[in-house]
């Protein structure tokens, strides 16, 4: 199972 980080959805935005 290959995860994109790129294409997730996540409930939160992933800013560093």
């Amino acid at each position: 199972e290959s995860i994109n980080l790129e294409r997730i959805d996540v409930p939160f935005p992933r800013v560093e």
